[in-house]
């Protein structure tokens, strides 16, 4: 076998390649490059930290205006849904509950220090009387939830009206208690009033979760 003077495959003779080297790798969201972007030699890892949780609502369904009632969240029955969208990197998770506890959304696997925020927009077109709207948290999140524009309050006329709400960026732990499950760390949004007639509903409904990071 010695003197062969051409060879085949990977044990090609002579002659110059026509690739190029990796020129530039940057770490794409949830990765973390050392150094950022490699050019030569360097790692890639997976971020623990510092990620960032979304669910996002669009249309709830149709829910009742009657004093005591809950806003109705959305269908947890139908996949993938066509009403909101969740991102989930890391470790937290997003639950909706519709069962008898009544329209509850929660979540799971949170740790102290991580960082939630809530925003929306409920829309009713009661026909008369008053609706008054409000939210209520329990174990990780405020009791007393979100802010709403004039109060949650709405004056039926039979026409779409809208209520916005917020609730400031807060850190898990801030109200002295430990995360749990979704069973315990929840929010809900409640109807009041005299309203008769019409629904109500969620046009836009956002949960930003971003976990700890030192």
């Amino acid at each position: 076998m010695a003197n062969q003077s051409k060879s085949f495959g990977l044990f090609s003779g002579t002659g110059a390649s026509g690739a190029s080297g990796v020129t530039s790798v940057t770490a794409g969201t949830g990765l973390t490059a050392t150094p950022n972007p490699i050019t030569a030699t360097g790692t890639i890892a997976v971020e623990t930290n510092g990620l960032v949780s979304t669910f996002t609502g669009t249309n709830g369904p149709l829910g009742s205006t009657a004093n005591g009632s809950k806003v109705e969240m959305y269908d947890n029955s139908t996949f993938p849904s066509t009403t909101f969208t969740m991102v989930q990197p890391g470790r937290v998770g997003f639950s909706i509950d519709k069962a008898s506890v009544n329209e509850r959304f929660g979540l799971q696997n949170l740790a102290t220090f991580d960082q939630i925020s809530v925003s929306g927009t409920i829309l009713t077109n009661c026909t008369s009387g008053a609706l008054i709207f409000s939210g209520t948290g329990n174990g990780i999140f405020p009791s007393t939830f979100g802010t709403f524009d004039g109060g949650g309050l709405v004056i039926c006329n039979g026409t779409n009206q809208s209520v916005n709400f917020t609730q400031a960026a807060f850190r898990v732990g801030s109200q002295l208690t430990n995360p749990s499950t979704p069973t315990t760390d929840f929010i809900q949004f409640n109807v009041g009033g005299t309203a008769s007639g019409g629904n109500t509903r969620f046009t836009s409904f956002i949960v930003t979760v971003t976990q700890f990071s030192d």
